[in-house]
């Protein structure tokens, strides 16, 4: 028999190996992190607009006012049922704590997106203000026939330290729109 060398990886080449995966993996984790700001904004972008929809849907369906409201300052909102309906409901959503504060509340620089809106708000939303509790000072209040009750049209804007920017609308109609910033404002 011939005694030759055996057949496998080194030490040398199995560590060479487990390095490239780790520089692999490396990069990879640098990428998601640097995506993951916008990812949470139009995530929360889409679920706003989702619960301003579910507010307008649940004041037909209930044939009662449903109210959506917000407060900026402690970035958070809230869906509840006017006082008197039948069928009682209220969620709240914490935006730092439910997108791990990427998107906020506020003025995102580049103007107006809500034709509707009356003006333009720096506390990031141009809703009506009102006397609320708990720090919630703007709504939206939809009728039992799907449309905003009187003066209650404007709109909601999300921001990110990376630039990035959302603006949800809520017309006379009781029509909801979405639009993103890209260097000018865009339905999506």
């Amino acid at each position: 028999m011939k005694e030759g060398r055996s057949s496998g990886f080194t030490f040398i080449e199995l560590l060479i190996v487990i390095i490239l995966i780790g520089f692999i993996m490396a990069m990879a984790v640098l990428a998601i992190t640097s995506w993951m700001p916008g990812y949470y904004l139009k995530s929360a972008a889409r679920d706003i607009k989702s619960q301003i929809l579910q507010c307008k849907m649940r004041a037909v369906k209930d044939n009662c006012s449903c109210e959506m409201h917000f407060a900026p300052a402690g970035q958070k909102y809230k869906i509840v049922n006017a006082a008197g309906c039948t069928n009682t409901y209220s969620q709240e959503v914490d935006l730092a704590q439910e997108y791990r504060g990427y998107p906020k509340f506020g003025d995102s620089g580049y103007g107006k997106a809500c034709e509707e809106a009356s003006g333009y708000s720096s506390v990031g939303t141009t809703f009506p203000a009102f006397a609320g509790e708990g720090g919630y000072q703007f709504r939206v209040v939809f009728q039992s026939n799907g449309r905003p009750s009187l003066a209650q049209t404007g709109g909601i804007y999300l921001r990110n330290e990376k630039g990035q920017a959302y603006a949800i609308c809520v017309n006379p109609a009781g029509g909801v729109r979405m639009y993103q910033w890209d260097k000018k404002w865009e339905l999506r």
